[in-house]
């Protein structure tokens, strides 16, 4: 497992999505969001707030997103933050990908 630094250095991400105060060893607790990605509490500039595990494990390992792009599940799996599970694509190209996993309902149009 490999960790990098998020929000200078004060929390450490996992490549495997596990999500830690820099100073201590036990990881921070995810929860579900109502649209079914993990989520995580961070506390910053004396504010909780939460924040997607994936896109936190995509900024620290692929860097910041690019303009036009989100984060893609590979495997189609929202619960799967692992960095070899995540890509930076654009929309319409996350749209594809969703449809050809039949992860849509039918008659869902772009």
């Amino acid at each position: 497992m490999v960790c990098k630094p998020l929000l200078n250095g004060k929390y450490l991400v996992s490549d495997t999505g596990v999500v830690r105060l820099a100073r201590r060893a036990t990881p921070l607790k995810w929860y579900l969001a109502k649209h079914g990605y993990p989520e995580v509490g961070l506390s910053i500039n004396g504010r909780k707030i939460n924040k997607r595990v994936h896109r936190l494990v995509a900024l620290a390992f692929l860097g910041p997103c690019p303009a036009d792009h989100e984060v893609n599940h590979k495997d189609g799996n929202k619960a799967n933050p692992a960095l070899a599970n995540l890509e930076y694509v654009t929309r319409p190209d996350n749209f594809r990908h969703a449809m050809a996993l039949g992860l849509l309902p039918a008659g869902v149009t772009h």
